[in-house]
């Protein structure tokens, strides 16, 4: 299994010295797409991406809703068996609404252990 590379600041694909795209077998790309793209709006797959866009969502209880949420959009990358172990930790923020957070999971294919901090999307 490999992946395209996203710079984690950016959050850009990266080119290669030769213009190309740099690939990784990190599954890093798709545990973003799957929490950065609207829920529903691929016509591929309508269970691809997340609802983290709809803010007003979790108004409730912002921390615990939006765990549950990064654990059902993630899931589908578990069914697939392209991450393992899978863990969501999220937090309320200092600030009212604020919610910080990261997952953990296991790359299937090569067994390495990674984190990816939940996206702040609007």
């Amino acid at each position: 299994m490999w992946d395209l590379s996203f710079d984690p600041v950016t959050g850009d694909l990266q080119r290669n010295t030769s213009g190309g795209w740099i690939t990784t077998e990190a599954a890093d790309t798709s545990v973003l797409n799957q929490l950065c793209i609207h829920f529903g709006s691929w016509f591929g797959d309508p269970q691809i991406g997340s609802l983290l866009h709809d803010l007003n969502r979790f108004a409730a209880s912002p921390a615990e809703l939006i765990r549950a949420e990064v654990e059902r959009s993630l899931d589908l990358l578990v069914d697939e068996k392209t991450i393992s172990d899978l863990t969501v930790q999220a937090n309320d923020g200092k600030k009212a609404g604020l919610v910080t957070g990261n997952t953990t999971y296991r790359v299937v294919a090569t067994g390495q252990l990674a984190s990816a901090a939940i996206p702040r999307l609007r």
